[in-house]
């Protein structure tokens, strides 16, 4: 059912919530070659859960809203 993926009763919990909190902190506090993670874009799909992820995720790493690609953006498109 296509629908399933837009139903929000199947949205992120509180403890989902927190994970992602964690992992944008994991990703600021990751060290690499040339210095701190500095992300610039979040891949996501559009399904509930995720979309709710990507929101927390882009907050807690001070992106803007344009930082987000889903995945109708065309970016990912194979065929372009």
């Amino acid at each position: 059912n296509a629908a399933y993926k837009y139903d929000a009763t199947y949205g992120l919990t509180p403890r989902g919530t927190e994970q992602v909190v964690e992992a944008a902190a994991t990703i600021l506090d990751t060290e690499w070659e040339n210095g701190p993670a500095s992300p610039a874009w979040i891949y996501t799909s559009n399904f509930q859960r995720t979309w709710q992820s990507t929101l927390v995720l882009r907050q807690e790493l001070g992106l803007l809203f344009s930082d987000i690609r889903t995945e109708f953006s065309g970016l990912l498109d194979p065929r372009k």
